[in-house]
C-alpha cells in the first residue's frame, strides 16, 4: 500500500473527526456576530438612502429628547433628567432626589 498523501490524510482526519471543511475562509466570518457589527456596509445600488430629518427644516427646540438617568448616590441626588435638543444637539440635564419630582 502506498503512503498517504497529505491531501488524503487530512481528508481522512476531517472525516474521523467530523469536521466540514470549509470553501473559503470568508465564510467562517460570514456567521460571526462580531464580523456582522464591524464589516464595512454594502453601497446602496438602488440610488435610495435611508430616510432621515433634514435639520434645516426644524426649528430650534422643535423636537426633543428626553431621559430619566439613574445616578450614584451624589449629595442626595439620585437621579438626573437629561434633555437634548435634537435639532442643535444642546444638552441640559437637571439632578433630582426622587424619580417623581
Amino acid at each position: 500500500m502506498p503512503p498517504p498523501t497529505q491531501k488524503s490524510f487530512i481528508d481522512d482526519y476531517y472525516k474521523t473527526m467530523g469536521f466540514k471543511k470549509i470553501p473559503k475562509r470568508g465564510d467562517v466570518l460570514k456567521h460571526q456576530e462580531l464580523y456582522q457589527l464591524y464589516k464595512t456596509p454594502k453601497k446602496d445600488t438602488k440610488g435610495k438612502s435611508m430616510p432621515h430629518i433634514d435639520k434645516d427644516d426644524i426649528d430650534p427646540k422643535a423636537i426633543l429628547q428626553a431621559d430619566l438617568i439613574y445616578l450614584p448616590d451624589d449629595k442626595g441626588f439620585r437621579f438626573a433628567l437629561v434633555c437634548v435638543d435634537v435639532n442643535t444637539g444642546y444638552t441640559d440635564a437637571e439632578p433630582m432626589r426622587e424619580r417623581d419630582a
